[in-house]
């Protein structure tokens, strides 16, 4: 196919539990991909992880803070952030030996704080444990990804 920009994300903090050689393997093998996408001609551009909700879904969660009064606005919940800068440090680093781009996106969720909000724009982030909403997806490349790769934001608003 002819070069074209292909963006790889993952969720990378899944691979916390496996075996030390496993995740070894894995950032191996990501960076094999990166490296063989590169050879063709591709741009690739690596986007970074967002963490799980630790108590399950988060929709649930959120229901439960409801039924006990308290505004969901101000929910918030801690990442492991030895974890996050294991994922941070090994993806930038695959980027810079590969020629390709990294966009951190754990910021855009959790902000500068080891506690990430649960709720933007009156609406949950996840419709579940860890995947983004469609809103939250479409805020996070209107916002980050766009700008970061200085493409138009109108785009991000389709």
């Amino acid at each position: 196919s002819p070069p074209s920009t292909i963006l790889i994300t993952g969720f990378f903090f899944s691979h916390r539990a496996t075996a030390a050689a496993s995740r070894e393997e894995f950032w191996r093998a990501l960076e094999r991909t990166v490296s063989t996408l590169r050879q063709f001609g591709h741009d690739v551009v690596l986007l970074g992880s967002w963490p799980p909700h630790p108590n399950g879904d988060l929709p649930h969660a959120l229901a439960k803070e409801i039924r006990r009064g308290h505004p969901v606005a101000d929910y918030a919940f801690a990442i492991d952030p030895t974890r996050a800068e294991i994922i941070d440090e090994s993806l930038r680093a695959i980027a810079e030996r590969q020629g390709a781009t990294y966009i951190p996106l754990l910021r855009a969720v959790c902000g500068d704080t080891l506690h990430c909000r649960a709720v933007a724009n009156g609406q949950s982030i996840y419709f579940d444990h860890g995947h983004l909403t469609a809103t939250s997806a479409r805020h996070i490349v209107r916002d980050v990804i766009l700008p970061a790769l200085k493409l138009d934001k109108g785009i991000g608003d389709r």
